[in-house]
C-alpha cells in the first residue's frame, strides 16, 4: 500500500479510493463477492472463496514453472535468462502472452500485447504452459524433462556468480 501511496505522490495525484489501485482492487473484489451472493445467495460466499482458491492455485502453479530451478543473485538486474518462456501459440493466446514471461521481467511496464520472444536469451520449456504445469505434478517425468534444460541454463545462461552460488549450495547441474 505504501508503494501505491508513493507512486501517487510522485505523480501529484491525490490518494483517494478511486485513484489508489490497491483500494480499487479491494472494492472490485467486494463487487465480485457481491455478485456471487446476488446470484447464489449466502452460498455465493463459498463459491467466491472456491473460485479465489482455484485462482490462487493456478497463479502459484504458473509461478512455479516460470521460475523453476533458476537463480539470480540478489541486487543484480533481472534479465531474460531469469525466467522460463514457452513459445507455444495456444498457451500464448489463451494466457495473454504469459509464456513470454522473461520479456515481462525485463520490460515490466510493457503491455502484454507488446511482449516478444527472448530468442535464446531465456530458458524455454519444450511444451506449452498447461502441459508443463500438468507434467510438474509427476516428479519423475518433471525431473527427466527439466534437468537437461537446467544443465543447459547453468552452462549457457548463468553468470559466473550464479554458477558459483549454485556450486556453493551443491546445486550446480554439470
Amino acid at each position: 500500500m505504501r508503494f501505491e501511496q508513493a507512486r501517487l505522490k510522485r505523480r501529484g495525484i491525490a490518494n483517494r479510493i478511486w485513484s489508489n489501485i490497491f483500494w480499487r482492487g479491494q472494492l472490485m473484489s467486494l463487487c465480485v463477492i457481491g455478485l456471487f451472493v446476488y446470484f447464489a445467495g449466502p452460498l455465493g460466499i463459498l463459491y467466491s472463496a472456491g473460485a479465489a482458491a482455484m485462482g490462487k492455485l493456478y497463479l502459484e502453479m504458473v509461478n512455479y514453472v516460470e521460475h523453476y530451478g533458476l537463480v539470480r543473485i540478489p541486487g543484480n538486474r533481472v534479465e531474460d535468462r531469469h525466467s522460463w518462456d514457452s513459445h507455444r501459440r495456444l498457451s500464448t493466446g489463451l494466457t495473454y502472452n504469459l509464456p513470454l514471461h522473461s520479456n515481462h521481467h525485463k520490460f515490466a511496464t510493457r503491455p502484454f500485447w507488446a511482449l516478444q520472444q527472448a530468442h535464446g536469451r531465456s530458458p524455454t520449456w519444450p511444451f506449452g504452459y498447461i502441459s508443463t504445469i500438468v507434467i510438474s505434478f509427476f516428479p519423475p517425468l518433471w525431473h527427466k524433462i527439466s534437468e537437461p534444460l537446467l544443465q543447459d541454463w547453468d552452462k549457457r545462461l548463468a553468470s559466473d556468480d550464479e554458477r558459483e552460488y549454485l556450486r556453493s549450495i551443491g546445486e550446480l547441474r554439470e
